[in-house]
């Protein structure tokens, strides 16, 4: 979601006042401060939509939530208030405010819902909301991307409101009501404090009962999606887990680093770290590296004393403002003590950074940049200044690693550093979550030059020429890395720059064996780390006619893995897992584990086949050995004129086709499905068999009718599969083999066409098939899609917009439809699945997918795709488990984490 707190919407005069009241000490304060809230007027009227917006925008949710949690319930008596000494009538009366201000603020989000044709029902049991489309009857838990409000994140946030006025369950143990959002604490904006801080468990509905992560938050709570300060599993002790993106590549990045170095065992390395948050990194390294000292800079003293209250955070701390500058000089000199951090409270990142001598031996400064730092401000160069001051020692040492949570600044910021530092050959680059990429990713070529114009060519090194370098950074920012100097490093480059930057999973993956890592680990034995780098992809384009320099090729996306498990291993020469410490469960946040049931590796261990033939049953082989595909179907039986498939394409971007499967075959891979999700593993794994690699050569067969390329046509190697669960449907809850439910394009119209495609002559690249494995109906999840005529941009794509924008009267149900039925559509057609609601003989749906595409097209750059010279010559099983193993890796953003499950899956190819 797009950070717009910069909004020209600003509240009414006194309205932050009221909210800063609603966190009073005294509670009749707070109980006529939320008083006042529910009947002052907003824009000229009281509780209008106008009023909601300006209550998020003034931070007011989390105060209110505290309010209304703030009161003893009854678990027993549908959370009725206790008579107790706390429920005072002020503290009562304050919670009555506080949910009226809050249902009427959920009513108005009710109304965004409506305009939009979605209507509000609870669940009868739960009393939890769903969203319903009232044309479609389409069900879902959670709120639905709304057209109307994309990129808004006031009105997003306004709609999340919604979700948090009922508890989700009881907490056994304590018998008091879990919430969605619970208020730990809660700080006020005030004279001395510019912005509210907030610490906030956030239930985690997908994972285990009373699973929740622990997160900080600096201004106004952005909703369930929102940006945060920081976060962590509080199950967790500090330093085994690094949870969110922002913090594993910082330390990823410097571990390479690291990694790059020589070190002596007399060396005692600092490094500085810029704002403490929850504190993850300076405990992570200090658990992994004592022989690093580790200083952390905090200007806020709430910041610190949150830390030790509610992150279990342990360290040593000297406070600036009680110490003069010679004295805070003479402590700067001496190290922090080995295997313990020290936080410097209340001075400022520039004054301390000021007060560094350049006789110090910070070998790196990572964390947060500054607030109020931007390319266009006087401080950034005095921020350089330093930065090139104590990182410029005898050793000629030097690593920046800083979190940017914008998308223009760290553009800016990176075009600035490399333009600033360009004389030492350095080189910025900006390392982006790819859970971001597609809100991009659809106006990529948006800044192509008319024909006919030129465009002048800045000067080398100028910022100009660097801001070309960083385009394509998404919307919620990244990692800005850059080093002031390239002296002292053994290859004379960064470790992460983009010539070399594929290879990063390999770097990240021998680092631990380095004899660098090894002595400032202070260990003989290999280091044991929590992450592994899954995938590393550039975001390179080019445009004829631009700017003589690749754009985004300084701009760089990176996924990660919890490489979980006492007896992980990874030979050499695959070096995609890793073992790690098995209590830690780093990158899981709110996501699950493929499942409730885990699959054991009771296979025999030598004969990986003999253990899916003996589950999938007699009816499905594996073959142990390359299996040339079988050809079970005559060419064209049960399809119709391709010419008329091809028209279908081009004039409504998708279409149905007849039987391409024989009934008995698409059975006999529904029950596979259902035999291996019983053992509990995902759906996908039906490709270990040969059936489906037959299924899958005859569906190419159809795809080369359809795209006219023959053996250019290509397939993409994220396969996959579904098989509904109508319990986790009902509940919200994602699990491997769901349903994509929310509208979506899977390509961009210029991945799909390309840039040089006519309007007469429109025939897509990209083709996404879907094969129903059991007959499928308008309950048990049938697929949706939105011909071209209801497509409101044509199949362009929206500006700026992750919502595609349709007219709901034009969608079309794929349903009803017999097993087997051939159905396909443009790369580019928005379409999604819906869950199952009803149980039945052949409930819940169970299908295939696949992408096909001509070689001319944009390709998934984290693994080759598949030819049909492969396929002819049959694909053998340790390719077919490489291939299930990406594939859980490609959709990890939509089911949660799936680690443990692709990591059995890799001991077993390695057998």
């Amino acid at each position: 979601m797009m950070d717009t707190r910069d909004s020209t919407r600003s509240p009414e005069p006194n309205l932050r006042e009221l909210v800063a009241a609603l966190s009073s000490e005294d509670s009749d304060s707070r109980a006529g401060a939320v008083q006042a809230l529910f009947e002052i007027s907003v824009g000229g009227t009281e509780r209008s939509a106008m009023w909601a917006c300006a209550l998020v925008e003034a931070g007011a949710i989390v105060p209110l939530l505290s309010l209304v949690q703030a009161v003893m319930r009854d678990s027993n008596d549908s959370f009725k208030p206790l008579a107790c000494p706390e429920n005072s009538e002020a503290v009562l009366r304050a919670s009555d405010f506080a949910l009226l201000v809050l249902a009427e603020m959920a009513n108005i989000a009710a109304s965004f819902l409506a305009e939009e044709g979605w209507d509000l029902h609870y669940d009868e049991v739960t009393n939890r909301p769903l969203f319903v489309d009232e044309r479609s009857g389409l069900q879902q838990s959670v709120p639905p991307l709304l057209l109307n409000v994309a990129g808004d994140w006031v009105a997003s946030t306004l709609i999340d409101v919604i979700s948090l006025l009922q508890p989700l369950d009881v907490d056994p143990t304590t018998g008091t009501p879990r919430w969605p959002v619970r208020v730990l604490r809660h700080i006020p904006l005030g004279p001395q404090r510019s912005s509210s801080l907030s610490v906030m468990d956030i239930a985690v509905e997908e994972g285990d009962f009373g699973q929740f992560t622990r997160v900080l938050i600096r201004g106004p709570w952005a909703g369930f999606n929102g940006f945060v300060e920081g976060e962590l599993d509080p199950n967790e002790s500090p330093g085994n887990a690094l949870d969110s993106w922002q913090d594993a590549t910082v330390v990823a990045a410097f571990v390479l680093y690291l990694s790059s170095c020589k070190w002596a065992h007399s060396d005692s390395p600092r490094v500085l770290i810029l704002g403490l948050r929850c504190g993850a990194v300076p405990a992570f390294l200090c658990k992994h590296f004592p022989g690093i000292r580790v200083d952390v800079v905090e200007p806020d003293f709430e910041v610190v004393k949150i830390g030790k209250d509610f992150f279990d955070l342990d360290f040593d701390e000297e406070c600036c403002s009680s110490l003069g500058p010679d004295e805070c000089l003479s402590r700067l000199l001496r190290p922090s003590l080995k295997g313990r951090y020290r936080v410097w409270s209340g001075i400022s990142e520039l004054n301390f950074l000021s007060l560094v001598p350049k006789c110090s031996t910070y070998i790196a400064v990572l964390g947060d940049m500054p607030r109020g730092i931007d390319h266009a401000s006087s401080h950034i160069h005095k921020f350089q200044s330093f930065l090139r001051k104590i990182l410029d020692n005898d050793k000629e040492l030097g690593f920046v690693a800083l979190i940017v949570r914008q998308s223009r600044k760290l553009q800016e910021l990176a075009a600035a550093f490399s333009s600033a530092w360009f004389r030492s050959s350095s080189r910025a680059l900006a390392l982006c979550d790819p859970a971001h990429f597609e809100l991009e990713h659809s106006h990529l070529n948006d800044d192509k030059p008319e024909d006919g114009l030129k465009r002048q060519t800045p000067s080398q090194g100028s910022l100009e020429w660097e801001m070309n370098h960083f385009k394509g950074v998404p919307s919620a920012g990244g990692v800005l890395v850059c080093r002031p100097s390239q002296a002292g490093m053994k290859n004379g480059q960064l470790p992460l720059y983009c010539e070399d930057f594929e290879t990063w999973r390999l770097k990240v993956t021998l680092a631990p064996k380095s004899c660098a890592l090894l002595t400032l680990a202070e260990s003989q034995h290999q280091i044991d780390l929590p992450y592994g780098v899954d995938a590393a992809v550039c975001n390179i384009r080019f445009h004829p006619g631009s700017l003589p320099c690749l754009t985004g090729d300084r701009v760089f996306y990176i996924t990660y893995y919890d490489a979980t498990g006492p007896n992980s291993h990874v030979p050499q020469e695959s070096p995609r897992f890793m073992a790690i410490n098995e209590e830690n469960h780093a990158w899981e946040t709110f996501g699950i584990d493929g499942g409730k049931r885990i699959p054991g590796s009771h296979h025999d261990g030598t004969d990986s086949a003999s253990y899916w033939q003996q589950l999938l049953g007699n009816n499905l082989t594996c073959g142990n050995c390359p299996v040339a595909v079988p050809n079970l179907w005559q060419v064209g039986a049960g399809r119709g004129d391709s010419n008329r498939d091809k028209n279908n394409i081009k004039e409504h971007g998708y279409l149905w086709g007849g039987l391409v499967v024989p009934e008995t075959d698409a059975s006999v891979l529904a029950e596979g499905i259902r035999r291996l999700a019983a053992a509990g593993w995902p759906p996908v794994c039906i490709f270990v068999c040969d059936l489906a690699w037959s299924v899958t050569a005859h569906l190419w067969d159809q795809a080369v009718a359809i795209l006219g390329a023959n053996d250019e046509v290509l397939l993409e190697p994220s396969l996959a599969a579904f098989k509904l669960d109508p319990s986790n449907d009902c509940e919200g809850r994602r699990y491997v083999g769901n349903n994509f439910g929310q509208p979506h394009r899977d390509y961009a119209y210029h991945d799909v066409f390309g840039l040089d495609s006519s309007e007469t002559d429109k025939m897509p690249r990209v083709l996404s098939v879907w094969l129903p494995l059991v007959d499928v109906n308008l309950g048990n999840g049938c697929m949706y899609v939105v011909p071209q005529a209801g497509d409101a941009t044509g199949g362009r794509g929206e500006d700026g917009s992750s919502a595609p924008s349709f007219d709901i009267r034009e969608v079309r149900a794929l349903a009803p439809a017999k097993a087997g039925t051939f159905f396909a559509w443009a790369g580019n057609t928005v379409h999604w699945g819906s869950s199952c609601t009803e149980k039945g003989e052949n409930s819940p749906r169970i299908s295939l997918a696949f992408v096909f595409r001509t070689k001319c097209a944009t390709s998934d750059l984290r693994r080759a795709p598949l030819m049909r010279e492969e396929l002819r010559a049959g694909i053998d099983l340790n390719r077919r488990l490489e291939l299930i193993e990406h594939s859980l890796a490609c959709f990890e953003h939509w089911y949660g984490d799936t680690t443990t499950t692709r990591q059995r899956l890799h001991r077993m190819r390695s057998t």
